[in-house]
Protein backbone atom coordinates (compact mmCIF):
# COMPACT_ATOMS: atom_id res chain seq x y z
CA UNK A 1 0.00 0.00 0.00
CA UNK A 2 1.60 3.23 -1.26
CA UNK A 3 0.78 5.34 2.57
CA UNK A 4 2.10 8.76 2.36
CA UNK A 5 1.01 9.87 5.87
CA UNK A 6 2.29 12.90 7.70
CA UNK A 7 4.56 13.00 10.41
CA UNK A 8 4.71 16.64 11.78
CA UNK A 9 5.79 17.35 15.25
CA UNK A 10 5.94 20.14 17.45
CA UNK A 11 9.48 20.15 19.32
CA UNK A 12 7.81 21.07 22.36
CA UNK A 13 6.11 18.10 22.93
CA UNK A 14 8.09 15.18 21.26
CA UNK A 15 11.70 16.44 21.26
CA UNK A 16 12.11 12.70 23.73
CA UNK A 17 11.11 10.86 19.99
CA UNK A 18 12.73 13.25 17.35
CA UNK A 19 15.52 11.16 16.70
CA UNK A 20 13.79 8.05 17.05
CA UNK A 21 12.96 5.09 13.96
CA UNK A 22 9.99 5.68 12.36
CA UNK A 23 8.26 2.09 12.28
CA UNK A 24 5.36 0.79 10.81
CA UNK A 25 3.56 -2.05 11.34
CA UNK A 26 0.71 -4.25 11.42
CA UNK A 27 -1.84 -5.48 13.84
CA UNK A 28 -5.02 -7.35 13.87
CA UNK A 29 -5.95 -5.36 17.00
CA UNK A 30 -7.80 -1.62 16.89
CA UNK A 31 -6.52 0.85 18.76
CA UNK A 32 -8.86 0.73 20.89
CA UNK A 33 -7.47 -2.65 21.60
CA UNK A 34 -4.16 -1.08 22.82
CA UNK A 35 -2.15 -2.94 20.30
CA UNK A 36 1.52 -3.21 20.86
CA UNK A 37 4.18 -2.95 17.85
CA UNK A 38 5.85 -5.98 16.87
CA UNK A 39 5.48 -8.77 13.94
CA UNK A 40 1.52 -9.46 13.13
CA UNK A 41 0.62 -13.18 13.75
CA UNK A 42 -3.16 -12.92 13.47
CA UNK A 43 -5.42 -16.09 13.11
CA UNK A 44 -8.58 -16.55 11.33
CA UNK A 45 -11.49 -18.20 12.54
CA UNK A 46 -13.32 -19.97 9.42
CA UNK A 47 -12.74 -19.73 5.73
CA UNK A 48 -15.14 -17.18 4.19
CA UNK A 49 -14.73 -14.78 7.48
CA UNK A 50 -14.09 -11.12 7.20
CA UNK A 51 -12.25 -8.75 9.73
CA UNK A 52 -10.14 -6.20 9.36
CA UNK A 53 -5.91 -5.34 10.11
CA UNK A 54 -4.88 -2.27 11.26
CA UNK A 55 -2.03 -0.20 9.68
CA UNK A 56 0.26 2.17 12.74
CA UNK A 57 2.83 4.02 12.55
CA UNK A 58 5.19 5.01 15.68
CA UNK A 59 7.98 6.34 16.71
CA UNK A 60 10.20 9.31 15.30
CA UNK A 61 8.11 12.66 15.06
CA UNK A 62 10.27 14.13 12.00
CA UNK A 63 8.92 12.14 9.63
CA UNK A 64 6.20 14.02 7.25
CA UNK A 65 5.86 11.95 4.32
CA UNK A 66 5.82 7.84 3.70
CA UNK A 67 4.55 5.61 0.70
CA UNK A 68 4.00 2.19 0.95
CA UNK A 69 2.48 -1.19 -0.38
CA UNK A 70 0.85 -4.02 1.47
CA UNK A 71 1.36 -7.47 -0.55
CA UNK A 72 -0.76 -10.84 0.45
CA UNK A 73 1.31 -14.02 -0.33
CA UNK A 74 -0.26 -17.07 -0.29
CA UNK A 75 -3.69 -18.26 -0.06
CA UNK A 76 -5.59 -17.54 3.77
CA UNK A 77 -6.81 -14.15 2.71
CA UNK A 78 -7.74 -11.53 0.25
CA UNK A 79 -8.13 -7.56 0.55
CA UNK A 80 -11.61 -5.87 -0.02
CA UNK A 81 -10.81 -2.40 1.22
CA UNK A 82 -8.31 -0.25 2.58
CA UNK A 83 -9.21 3.30 4.10
CA UNK A 84 -6.65 6.40 5.31
CA UNK A 85 -6.89 7.52 9.00
CA UNK A 86 -7.46 11.34 8.22
CA UNK A 87 -8.37 13.09 11.14
CA UNK A 88 -10.13 16.00 10.78
CA UNK A 89 -9.26 16.04 6.82
CA UNK A 90 -5.79 18.11 7.87
CA UNK A 91 -3.76 15.69 5.19
CA UNK A 92 -3.98 16.53 1.62
CA UNK A 93 -3.55 13.10 -0.30
CA UNK A 94 -1.39 14.33 -3.47
CA UNK A 95 0.07 10.83 -4.99
CA UNK A 96 -3.49 8.59 -5.05
CA UNK A 97 -5.98 7.06 -6.12
CA UNK A 98 -6.05 4.17 -3.93
CA UNK A 99 -5.82 0.97 -5.81
CA UNK A 100 -7.28 -2.25 -3.86
CA UNK A 101 -6.33 -5.66 -5.49
CA UNK A 102 -7.11 -9.04 -4.36
CA UNK A 103 -3.54 -9.53 -2.99
CA UNK A 104 -2.10 -6.01 -3.00
CA UNK A 105 -3.06 -2.34 -2.14
CA UNK A 106 -0.89 0.32 -2.98
CA UNK A 107 -1.32 4.11 -4.22
CA UNK A 108 -2.33 5.45 -1.04
CA UNK A 109 -0.35 8.32 -1.32
CA UNK A 110 0.03 12.18 0.44
CA UNK A 111 1.58 14.09 2.61
CA UNK A 112 0.48 16.19 5.60
CA UNK A 113 0.43 20.00 4.98
CA UNK A 114 -0.49 22.91 7.03
CA UNK A 115 -3.35 24.98 5.05
CA UNK A 116 -1.78 27.15 3.01
CA UNK A 117 1.70 25.73 3.00
CA UNK A 118 4.17 24.55 0.11
CA UNK A 119 5.75 21.93 -0.51
CA UNK A 120 6.26 19.57 2.58
CA UNK A 121 5.97 22.08 5.35
CA UNK A 122 6.96 22.98 8.99
CA UNK A 123 6.35 20.75 12.11
CA UNK A 124 2.65 20.96 13.03
CA UNK A 125 1.70 19.29 16.70
CA UNK A 126 -1.63 17.96 15.82
CA UNK A 127 -0.05 15.99 12.67
CA UNK A 128 2.56 14.04 14.50
CA UNK A 129 1.94 10.36 14.43
CA UNK A 130 2.99 9.35 18.00
CA UNK A 131 3.13 5.94 19.14
CA UNK A 132 0.57 3.76 17.76
CA UNK A 133 -0.91 6.20 15.28
CA UNK A 134 -3.76 4.86 13.34
CA UNK A 135 -2.48 5.20 9.56
CA UNK A 136 -4.96 2.97 7.95
CA UNK A 137 -7.59 0.01 8.03
CA UNK A 138 -7.38 -2.66 5.73
CA UNK A 139 -10.73 -5.03 5.15
CA UNK A 140 -9.59 -8.57 4.29
CA UNK A 141 -12.39 -11.62 3.48
CA UNK A 142 -10.58 -15.20 4.51
CA UNK A 143 -10.04 -17.93 1.47
CA UNK A 144 -8.74 -21.46 1.82
CA UNK A 145 -8.54 -24.24 4.22
CA UNK A 146 -7.53 -24.73 7.91
CA UNK A 147 -3.99 -24.51 6.57
CA UNK A 148 -4.17 -21.40 4.71
CA UNK A 149 -1.58 -18.61 5.19
CA UNK A 150 -0.38 -15.56 3.73
CA UNK A 151 2.92 -13.75 4.70
CA UNK A 152 2.16 -10.12 4.56
CA UNK A 153 4.46 -7.41 3.39
CA UNK A 154 5.39 -3.33 3.27
CA UNK A 155 7.23 -2.09 0.72
CA UNK A 156 8.46 0.90 -0.17
CA UNK A 157 5.91 2.61 -2.92
CA UNK A 158 8.03 5.10 -3.97
CA UNK A 159 10.88 7.21 -2.79
CA UNK A 160 8.43 9.55 -0.53
CA UNK A 161 10.11 9.16 2.66
CA UNK A 162 11.28 12.57 3.72
CA UNK A 163 11.46 14.42 7.13
CA UNK A 164 9.89 17.66 7.84
CA UNK A 165 12.40 19.48 5.71
CA UNK A 166 12.15 17.53 2.73
CA UNK A 167 15.39 15.63 3.83
CA UNK A 168 15.13 11.68 2.53
CA UNK A 169 14.31 9.52 6.03
CA UNK A 170 14.34 5.91 6.92
CA UNK A 171 11.86 3.72 8.28
CA UNK A 172 11.87 0.34 9.50
CA UNK A 173 9.01 -1.82 7.68
CA UNK A 174 7.13 -4.47 9.60
CA UNK A 175 8.19 -3.80 13.52
CA UNK A 176 10.62 -2.86 16.20
CA UNK A 177 13.06 -4.97 14.77
CA UNK A 178 13.47 -4.78 11.12
CA UNK A 179 15.87 -3.55 9.34
CA UNK A 180 15.96 0.23 7.91
CA UNK A 181 14.84 0.85 4.50
CA UNK A 182 13.94 3.90 2.46
CA UNK A 183 12.91 4.19 -1.11
CA UNK A 184 16.30 4.54 -2.49
CA UNK A 185 18.15 1.55 -0.98
CA UNK A 186 17.57 -2.67 -1.58
CA UNK A 187 15.81 -4.32 -0.34
CA UNK A 188 13.10 -1.90 0.24
CA UNK A 189 10.45 -4.61 1.47
CA UNK A 190 9.77 -5.36 5.13
CA UNK A 191 8.00 -9.04 6.51
CA UNK A 192 4.79 -7.77 7.92
CA UNK A 193 3.42 -10.68 9.13
CA UNK A 194 1.19 -13.40 8.39
CA UNK A 195 -2.33 -14.38 8.85
CA UNK A 196 -3.39 -17.92 8.89
CA UNK A 197 -6.29 -20.37 9.67
CA UNK A 198 -3.88 -23.34 11.58
CA UNK A 199 -4.52 -22.04 14.85
CA UNK A 200 -8.05 -21.67 14.67
CA UNK A 201 -8.83 -25.37 13.79
CA UNK A 202 -11.82 -26.81 16.47
CA UNK A 203 -9.65 -29.97 16.56
CA UNK A 204 -9.12 -31.24 20.20
CA UNK A 205 -6.98 -33.85 21.33
CA UNK A 206 -8.01 -37.54 22.50
CA UNK A 207 -8.42 -38.17 25.85
CA UNK A 208 -7.30 -41.57 26.81
CA UNK A 209 -9.11 -43.17 30.19
CA UNK A 210 -6.82 -44.28 32.45
CA UNK A 211 -7.33 -47.54 34.11
CA UNK A 212 -5.63 -50.12 36.88
CA UNK A 213 -6.09 -53.74 36.88
CA UNK A 214 -4.23 -56.90 38.34
CA UNK A 215 -2.95 -59.94 36.93
CA UNK A 216 -1.00 -63.57 38.09
CA UNK A 217 1.77 -64.83 36.69
CA UNK A 218 2.30 -66.58 34.15
CA UNK A 219 -1.29 -64.67 32.91
CA UNK A 220 -1.66 -63.36 29.29
CA UNK A 221 -3.01 -59.88 29.91
CA UNK A 222 -4.92 -58.30 27.82
CA UNK A 223 -6.85 -54.32 28.27
CA UNK A 224 -9.20 -52.64 26.25
CA UNK A 225 -7.87 -48.82 26.09
CA UNK A 226 -10.55 -46.22 25.93
CA UNK A 227 -10.61 -43.17 24.67
CA UNK A 228 -13.09 -39.80 23.81
CA UNK A 229 -12.20 -37.40 21.00
CA UNK A 230 -14.23 -34.79 18.69
CA UNK A 231 -13.42 -37.08 15.28
CA UNK A 232 -13.89 -40.23 14.38
CA UNK A 233 -12.48 -42.79 16.63
CA UNK A 234 -11.88 -45.14 14.26
CA UNK A 235 -9.17 -43.31 12.58
CA UNK A 236 -7.23 -43.15 16.31
CA UNK A 237 -3.92 -44.58 16.25
CA UNK A 238 -2.56 -46.08 19.33
CA UNK A 239 0.79 -46.65 20.33
CA UNK A 240 2.79 -47.44 23.79
CA UNK A 241 5.17 -44.35 24.43
CA UNK A 242 6.80 -46.04 27.55
CA UNK A 243 6.84 -49.23 29.56
CA UNK A 244 8.48 -49.30 33.40
CA UNK A 245 8.42 -51.80 36.20
CA UNK A 246 10.61 -53.41 38.46
CA UNK A 247 13.60 -55.43 36.50
CA UNK A 248 13.30 -55.87 32.59
CA UNK A 249 10.22 -57.50 31.47
CA UNK A 250 10.88 -61.14 28.78
CA UNK A 251 8.27 -59.49 26.68
CA UNK A 252 7.02 -55.70 26.19
CA UNK A 253 3.49 -55.37 25.91
CA UNK A 254 2.01 -54.72 22.15
CA UNK A 255 -1.00 -52.43 21.54
CA UNK A 256 -3.34 -53.17 18.73
CA UNK A 257 -5.18 -50.80 15.82
CA UNK A 258 -8.39 -50.71 18.27
CA UNK A 259 -6.93 -50.50 21.38
CA UNK A 260 -6.46 -53.69 22.94
CA UNK A 261 -3.31 -53.46 24.85
CA UNK A 262 -2.03 -57.17 25.43
CA UNK A 263 1.49 -58.39 27.50
CA UNK A 264 3.10 -61.96 28.17
CA UNK A 265 3.70 -62.14 31.54
CA UNK A 266 5.36 -65.54 31.00
CA UNK A 267 9.07 -66.02 31.31
CA UNK A 268 10.16 -64.67 34.24
CA UNK A 269 8.37 -61.40 35.06
CA UNK A 270 8.89 -59.93 38.11
CA UNK A 271 6.29 -59.26 40.72
CA UNK A 272 5.01 -55.27 41.21
CA UNK A 273 3.86 -52.22 39.65
CA UNK A 274 3.93 -51.93 35.75
CA UNK A 275 2.77 -48.84 34.35
CA UNK A 276 2.33 -48.50 30.48
CA UNK A 277 2.33 -45.26 28.70
CA UNK A 278 0.01 -45.30 26.34
CA UNK A 279 -0.48 -42.53 23.20
CA UNK A 280 -3.80 -42.15 20.71
CA UNK A 281 -3.62 -39.45 17.78
CA UNK A 282 -6.06 -38.19 15.79
CA UNK A 283 -6.17 -37.51 11.76
CA UNK A 284 -7.51 -34.16 12.68
CA UNK A 285 -5.81 -31.02 11.38
CA UNK A 286 -3.53 -30.23 13.22
CA UNK A 287 -2.61 -33.78 14.15
CA UNK A 288 -3.36 -33.74 17.93
CA UNK A 289 -2.38 -36.85 21.00
CA UNK A 290 -3.43 -37.58 23.96
CA UNK A 291 -2.20 -40.08 26.57
CA UNK A 292 -3.56 -42.42 29.49
CA UNK A 293 -1.93 -45.22 31.47
CA UNK A 294 -2.59 -48.60 32.36
CA UNK A 295 -1.31 -49.51 35.91
CA UNK A 296 -0.54 -53.62 35.91
CA UNK A 297 0.00 -54.99 39.52
CA UNK A 298 1.09 -57.80 38.82
CA UNK A 299 1.66 -60.97 40.92
CA UNK A 300 4.34 -63.71 41.30
CA UNK A 301 2.63 -66.66 43.31
CA UNK A 302 4.61 -67.97 46.29
CA UNK A 303 6.15 -71.64 45.91
CA UNK A 304 3.51 -73.99 47.17
CA UNK A 305 4.50 -75.01 51.21
CA UNK A 306 1.92 -77.53 51.61
CA UNK A 307 3.63 -80.53 50.58
CA UNK A 308 6.30 -79.74 52.76
CA UNK A 309 4.17 -79.56 55.22
CA UNK A 310 2.57 -82.65 54.76
CA UNK A 311 6.29 -84.67 54.62
CA UNK A 312 7.08 -83.23 57.50
CA UNK A 313 4.24 -84.71 59.31
CA UNK A 314 4.30 -87.75 57.47
CA UNK A 315 7.63 -88.15 58.56
CA UNK A 316 6.58 -87.33 62.69
CA UNK A 317 4.27 -89.97 62.75
CA UNK A 318 6.44 -92.61 60.82
CA UNK A 319 8.87 -91.79 63.92
CA UNK A 320 6.29 -92.27 66.13
CA UNK A 321 4.84 -95.13 65.50
CA UNK A 322 7.91 -96.64 65.11
CA UNK A 323 8.86 -95.61 68.61
CA UNK A 324 5.39 -97.37 69.56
Amino acid sequence: MRLTIAAFTSLLLFVSTANADFVVWLSDKSPAQSPVPGMLDATLASAGASGSLYLYGDGSSELSGLSLDLAATGNAIKFTSAVVNNPASRWSFLDGPLVVGDSLITNIGGAAIPPGAVGVGGPVADEVPGAGFLLATIGYTGLGNATSNSNLELRVGSNLIADYEGNAAMVRLGGPNAPLVDGTVTPNVGAAGTVHFGAASTNTAPVVTSDIISATVPALVSHQMVATDDGPLSSLSWTISNFSGPGVPPHAPTISSTGLLTWDTNGGAKGGQYIATVMATDAGSPILSGQGTLTINLTVPEPASFGLASLAMIGLVGFARRRG
